[in-house]
């Protein structure tokens, strides 16, 4: 029981890292002053951002970025806090 808890936890933040890193592609590429604009860029913020750890160096500038980011940090919070 202990060993799919975790494969599901896991799996969950798997998905959460890929929804929110080409949610973040599409809401910030092309918007003006994005510096979120390739995949690699929006796996990054997606890592650092689910880790709560977050260096600053990429921020989302649109409304739409800015709440897919609030949801990362609370799911991020949540699935740590669940370990």
């Amino acid at each position: 029981r202990r060993e799919s808890a975790f494969l599901f936890t896991v799996l969950l933040a798997g998905g959460i890292l890929a929804f929110a890193s080409v949610s973040m592609l599409v809401a910030e590429q092309g918007a003006p002053g994005a510096k979120i604009d390739t995949a690699e860029d929006a796996l990054w913020w997606a890592i650092t951002t689910i880790t709560t750890v977050g260096y600053g160096d990429l921020v989302p500038v649109t409304n739409l970025g800015q709440t897919i980011a609030a949801f990362t940090m609370i799911a991020g919070i949540t699935i740590f806090g669940a370990f």
